[in-house]
């Protein structure tokens, strides 16, 4: 492992770590103010949580995908691997669901 690599797995982690955090945090919240009668806060707490979650997730699989594929393959094949994952994430959770939202607010 070069020196590179060791920097990428560390973001990585990081990376992955919050995102775990992040993501389970609203069944957290959930469990501990069930029944308080403070739904709206629980659900805008929980969906701003889950963007954090999906925010630290975007660079935790880019970086897996980074480490593994330039671990096993050539550095090109290791940019265009990570470059497809990483472009259909931003697609899939953020383009794609922006543009919806966009269309549904225009009428």
């Amino acid at each position: 492992m070069n020196d590179f690599q060791r920097d990428v797995y560390l973001v990585t982690l990081l990376c992955t770590a919050m995102a775990s955090v992040m993501l389970i945090a609203p069944s957290a919240l959930h469990r501990i103010e069930f029944r308080e009668g403070d739904k709206e806060h629980i659900v805008e707490i929980a969906n701003r949580y889950v963007i954090a979650g999906l925010a630290f997730l975007l660079p935790a699989v880019g970086g897996a995908v980074l480490l593994v594929t330039d671990f096993l393959f050539s550095p090109g094949t290791a940019i265009v691997a990570t470059t497809l994952v990483i472009g259909s994430l931003v697609s899939f959770w953020i383009v794609l669901p922006l543009r919806r939202r966009a269309a549904t607010r225009r009428g």
